[in-house]
């Protein structure tokens, strides 16, 4: 969306995006859709924003209801597994070039790059930061 948005079309600049991701983050929700609408509203208005929002969301729900569809109906035949195992590693490398590209852009000092590492690992290793400060709010 980044590379569409500032590179290609040049709709705003890399800052105005990236601080438009910062507010996303504090909303809850879905950040791409949440994203999606923002640029929308950027670019166009209340229209926009409609436009935006719709254009992302119908494709991603038709596309889920014909996988629900096609795991409900084939996805305990045996030829089967192996496209549906095939997807995972897919998925994953599609994220991780995400955060890398998305990484270099943002991080601007590496401090921040040692705080971000520091939150995957805790949350690999099962640190909930919305329960922790829960407690430390209570207590």
């Amino acid at each position: 969306m980044e590379n569409e948005v500032v590179a290609k079309r040049q709709w705003m600049s890399r800052e105005h995006f990236l601080d438009l991701v910062g507010a996303t983050n504090l909303i809850p929700g879905p950040n791409s859709t949440e994203m999606a609408i923002h640029c929308g509203y950027h670019r166009a208005g209340k229209s926009g924003l409609w436009i935006a929002g719709l254009a992302f969301i119908l494709p991603s729900v038709l596309i889920t209801l014909v996988i629900a569809w096609f795991y409900q109906a084939y996805g305990q035949l045996p030829a089967v597994a192996p496209f549906l195992a095939g997807i995972k590693p897919v998925i994953f490398v599609i994220i991780l070039d995400a955060v890398f590209k998305f990484g270099e852009k943002a991080l601007k000092k590496w401090e921040m790059g040692f705080i971000g590492v520091g939150v995957v690992l805790g949350v690999h290793v099962g640190i909930n930061d919305i329960i922790h400060s829960k407690e430390i709010i209570t207590t």
